[in-house]
């Protein structure tokens, strides 16, 4: 009889994890992968300098909107991987706004990122810009298809 008990035991267990694995994720599990996303490992890419990482990371259509001018996947991964002595600042954080779920596999995900900096007169500077990001899911992973960055700025601290 245990012999039995712990075989059922056993089946129900196994049951229920692979229900557990074909379960799709709850929206607020999403725009939890999609915070984690923005807010840890997007600036841990840049923060590395890790090119290669940034090169899968983003969606191969992905275009950057910033500066007044587009720019095409390769250009962001070639200047990551090349980057001179820029160095992402020790104090940078990324704040969330909010996630719009527009599909199931398409996102967008827009906040303020900030930072202390120097300026152009070598002076220390508290910097924000807000982005926005639209995002497809592709083969369950979350890949940025744009970024577009604005109201950049860098006041005198």
């Amino acid at each position: 009889m245990k012999t039995e008990a712990k075989l059922i035991l056993a089946i129900l267990a196994t049951s229920l994890l692979a229900g557990c694995a074909d379960r799709a994720p709850s929206e607020a599990e999403v725009i939890e992968e999609i915070q984690q996303l923005k807010v840890n490992d997007w600036p841990e890419i840049y923060a590395t300098k890790d090119g290669e990482r940034l090169d899968e990371f983003l969606a191969n259509d992905f275009v950057l909107i910033a500066g007044g001018a587009v720019s095409p996947k390769n250009d962001e991964v070639a200047w990551l991987k090349n980057p001179g002595d820029w160095q992402q600042p020790a104090d940078f954080s990324y704040e969330v706004e909010d996630v719009i779920l527009i599909a199931d596999d398409a996102a967008i995900v827009f906040g303020q990122g900030r930072s202390t900096r120097t300026n152009e007169a070598g002076l220390p500077c508290a910097h924000t810009y807000w982005s926005s990001n639209t995002l497809r899911r592709v083969n369950g992973t979350w890949k940025p298809v744009t970024s577009h960055v604005s109201d950049a700025k860098c006041e005198p601290l």
